[in-house]
């Protein structure tokens, strides 16, 4: 009997680590404005950059090469999750609310590494930096 609650303890711990490998928390990383700039310098192509407005606020102007997927559609995460999970991420919105909202909805996507650009749009523009 005392063997067997061994092998029941020792089944439950090994499946506990397979659920925690296979459900990993997303790395997210705040930066300022000039941070992005720089980092969208430095890991050019290897940096996705993801404006989560509507179709016409992006339309009214974006961050150079940018991509588009509106936070307000019901499918919004699985539109990220198809991304590729080999490069790394800048989400960006209006003024940083719906990317802090983002961060709640995208919760298993295996990337490498996101980054939040804090203040959005409105700050990246503040400083001066050119959109498209």
């Amino acid at each position: 009997m005392f063997f067997r609650g061994i092998k029941v303890i020792i089944l439950f711990v090994w499946g506990g680590i397979l659920l925690a490998n296979t459900l990993q928390e997303i790395n997210y990383k705040n930066i300022e404005v000039s941070k992005a700039k720089i980092l969208i310098e430095q890991l050019s192509p290897n940096i996705v950059i993801i404006d989560i407005r509507t179709a016409d606020e992006f339309s009214s102007g974006h961050l150079k090469g940018a991509i588009n997927i509106n936070y307000f559609n019901p499918d919004f995460a699985d539109q990220i999750k198809e991304l590729s999970t080999t490069h790394n991420y800048l989400l960006y919105c209006a003024a940083g609310m719906r990317t802090e909202k983002a961060k709640r909805k995208i919760t298993d996507w295996c990337v490498p590494e996101v980054f939040v650009m804090d203040g959005g749009i409105a700050a990246w523009k503040s400083v001066g930096f050119e959109v498209e």
